[in-house]
């Protein structure tokens, strides 16, 4: 585990406590205040902020450029702003809300992509992660849009359609991963004869990068305890 999921697990960790202490306290006390709202709201968005920077880091690749990852962190970063300063100011202005909404739709949007990235599907498979990126993408957009404008009700149905496949599409990917993966074998017993393509080489050669990160990092930690530790 890197030392930011590390990181972003104690925030997420955090903000669950908290979000249940202020709910228990505004229930226990009856103090039904905006006040008391705007904590929990706080809590909530900073929480779902952490899942979706968590999706973006699982999907970054050592020694690559990862723009996709750093897209989606962007839009988190300038979403959850605009959502807290929001919830405390109380901005009443239509357009404010708005660009706050479209960029959390599209952030949320982003994090969903850089889950199913992760994905490893057999080869005839490899064609359906395009058709849940622009599935996640679209749906995003129209929700987007419903943040600016009113639909017509045949637009709705759209909505309800796309929602529905992504949905279907996206747990189609995640078994497929799943069933891959037992399939999947390491890079010392891959027979090259048996149609395995350099693809999946690249994705076991990067999955062992990530594993020895993971090390070295805990070799350096162990390393400096035992130095602070008296002989």
């Amino acid at each position: 585990m890197r030392t930011s999921q590390r990181y972003l697990l104690i925030v997420l960790a955090w903000c669950i406590v908290i979000s249940a202490l202020i709910g228990i306290c505004v229930l226990a006390f009856g103090q039904k205040s905006w006040f008391g709202a705007q904590g929990i709201l706080t809590t909530c968005v900073l929480g779902i902020a952490t899942l979706c920077c968590l999706a973006c880091e699982q999907a970054r690749v050592p020694n690559r450029l990862n723009i996709l990852s750093l897209i989606g962190i962007i839009l988190i970063g300038f979403s959850t702003i605009g959502l807290l300063i929001g919830i405390w100011s109380q901005i009443p202005v239509f357009r404010y809300w708005s660009i706050t909404a479209s960029l959390a739709c599209f952030a949320v949007a982003t994090s969903h992509v850089c889950l199913l990235s992760i994905a490893r599907l057999p080869i005839k498979f490899r064609w359906l992660p395009a058709i849940a990126y622009t599935l996640v993408y679209g749906l995003a957009a129209m929700l987007a849009c419903l943040a600016w404008l009113m639909l017509d009700d045949a637009l709705y149905t759209v909505m309800g359609l796309l929602a529905i496949l992504n949905a279907a599409v996206s747990l189609m990917i995640l078994l497929l991963h799943r069933l891959n993966m037992l399939k999947v074998k390491t890079v010392d017993t891959v027979d090259c004869n048996a149609g395995t393509s350099l693809a999946d080489i690249d994705r076991e050669i990067e999955l062992l990068e990530k594993r020895l990160d993971g090390l070295r990092v805990l070799r350096v930690s162990v390393l400096g305890v035992a130095q602070r530790t008296p002989d």
